[in-house]
């Protein structure tokens, strides 16, 4: 918890009584939840006996918080736009350091505009001598008569010649003080600048800053202690995860971030923080189901839309698509927290990240093919979570054997749950699949006026040199009216035709040697009224 900054104005005449007290409270821990913080702050004050009104500026206070008191008795609070209060006084240690170095560096800026305009008139004073003496030479209007005798002239020319270069010379020294002095300003200038950056950095309190007027009534002298709680819902947490793969030894670790995205308003300087699991806007209770009504009514026909959708040619779809210390986990009941161990410091609406640990998971690893829609098998981790804490949904960075393969959203895990994540193609495991051609060239689609025949073919190539167990999955029409009839011939039989319940999808589990293939025919018949449609593509 970052160190405390009272404001004691006790020792000024008056103010023992009835006093208007400003204080400082910046944001000392923070409980964030994966929407919204509970952020704390706390104060100090040294007060008198009696009543007292504490004005405290809350950035970003467009609620009322809740205000506890220890040392005095609470008799009112309110939220006022403003309170007269010179907000600068209430600046850090910090924040009056670059503030007096913004004035200092604002002093040196008009310094240096001074110092220019001096320059400039130095310049402008030997330029109007040079031009003055060149109208007294030039001759026409204004130039002074030739002297009448020798002497003179030699005279006058040694006195204008002396005048000239002098006012020549000056005017050059004048020119190098004015480029002298505009660099300088334009280093105060820059100096400026940074200086303000620097204090704007520190988020000193804004003139506009709401503040918190408590009323309190002391019985003694003494400290006063101010804890000041507000639900912040700009402020929240989201898992961040490096999950990779080591395929030779066949683990899969998890590195765990968390990405805090701060106060938009205001700094956060050795704040303690606590990450929870818990969810404010999570949903408190089931949505109760409604009547499920059964109804029967007219047939509904789509003749145009029917006419529309009808197959074209034979059919065919194409769909191939070419480091800091790690917080501890602390269980309470359904909720985990994570005290982060070491305190927190963010400029406004910055994020930051701490680390939460890696975990080792046990990961069952398999290839997976769909040869219909990709020409590749991929990877797929069926990982399971063994701690008592869940892994929450979020993004994460996929690594395999030290290579990044892109970015996904890792599924929440539940503790003890297992969730599936693909990690990336295998190429050496090559997928086809074709349209078989039947006899004197036709392309495999046979029909009549409600009979649709189809002969499709699929391979499975290993051309690495390691055996691999591969599981191709194909979808398998199936027909949900009792007049069309589905007829599926399978060379080889698929090993399920129901894989995970979804209806239709067949499962082949294949064993390839290196350099082996394996190949699958399907035939598809399929019947239907001769005064209908038929809506499929193989």
């Amino acid at each position: 918890m970052r160190t405390l900054i009272p404001l004691i104005l006790l020792s000024l005449p008056g103010i023992a009584r009835a006093a208007d007290i400003p204080l400082r409270a910046d944001i000392g821990a923070a409980t964030i939840y994966q929407s919204g913080a509970a952020l704390t702050r706390t104060a100090r004050a040294e007060v008198e006996a009696g009543t007292h009104r504490l004005l405290i500026p809350l950035p970003g206070g467009s609620r009322m918080p809740e205000v506890t008191l220890d040392g005095a008795v609470l008799t009112g609070l309110s939220l006022i736009p403003e309170a007269g209060l010179d907000l600068q006084t209430l600046d850090t240690p910090a924040q009056a350091r670059a503030r007096a170095a913004l004035d200092e560096a604002t002093d040196a800026v008009q310094a240096a505009r001074e110092d220019l305009a001096r320059a400039r008139a130095g310049l402008r004073d030997a330029t109007t001598r040079l031009d003055w003496i060149d109208t007294l030479t030039g001759g026409g209007e204004g130039a002074l008569p030739p002297p009448v005798d020798g002497a003179a002239i030699a005279s006058l020319l040694g006195t204008l010649g002396d005048a000239a270069g002098a006012a020549a010379a000056d005017r050059v020294t004048a020119q190098a003080r004015v480029d002298a002095a505009q660099r300088t300003l334009e280093d105060a200038q820059e100096a400026r600048d940074d200086a303000q950056a620097a204090l704007d950095r520190l988020t000193p309190l804004p003139d506009d800053t709401a503040i918190l007027s408590v009323a309190i009534d002391a019985p003694a002298p003494g400290p006063v202690d101010v804890t000041v709680e507000r639900f912040d819902y700009g402020t929240r947490w989201a898992p961040l995860y490096t999950l990779a793969l080591d395929t030779m030894a066949g683990t899969v670790s998890l590195e765990r971030r968390a990405a805090i995205m701060g106060e938009r308003d205001e700094a956060w300087t050795d704040v303690a923080v606590t990450l929870t699991t818990a969810d404010p806007s999570d949903a408190t209770a089931p949505d109760l189901p409604p009547p499920d009504v059964v109804r029967a009514g007219p047939e509904v026909v789509f003749g145009v839309q029917a006419e529309a959708m009808a197959l074209d040619g034979d059919g065919a779809v194409d769909r191939r698509a070419a480091s800091a210390p790690a917080a501890a986990p602390r269980i309470t009941g359904l909720t985990v927290s994570y005290d982060v161990p070491e305190p927190v410091t963010l400029p406004p609406g910055t994020i930051g990240q701490v680390r939460l640990g890696t975990l080792d998971l046990p990961a069952a690893l398999s290839l997976l093919a769909v040869p219909r829609t990709d020409d590749r098998a991929y990877l797929v981790a069926d990982l399971t979570n063994p701690t008592p804490e869940p892994i929450l949904e979020g993004q994460a960075v996929l690594m395999r054997d030290g290579a990044r393969l892109g970015e996904t959203m890792l599924p929440r895990i539940p503790a003890g749950a297992s969730r599936e994540v693909g990690l990336g193609f295998l190429d050496t495991v090559q997928l086809t699949w074709t349209r078989l051609e039947r006899g004197e060239g036709e392309t495999g689609v046979f029909r009549r006026a409600d009979t649709l025949r189809e002969r499709v073919a699929f391979t499975v190539a290993n051309t690495g040199d390691t055996a691999r167990d591969v599981r191709v999955l194909y979808a398998l029409p199936v027909s949900e009216q009792e007049d069309v009839t589905v007829d599926v011939t399978a060379s080889p039989a698929p090993d399920a035709r129901q894989w995970r319940d979804r209806r239709g999808v067949a499962v082949w589990d294949m064993t390839l040697a290196p350099d082996a293939e394996r190949r699958v025919e399907l035939t598809f018949e399929i019947d239907w009224p001769d005064d209908q449609s038929l809506f499929w593509e193989p």
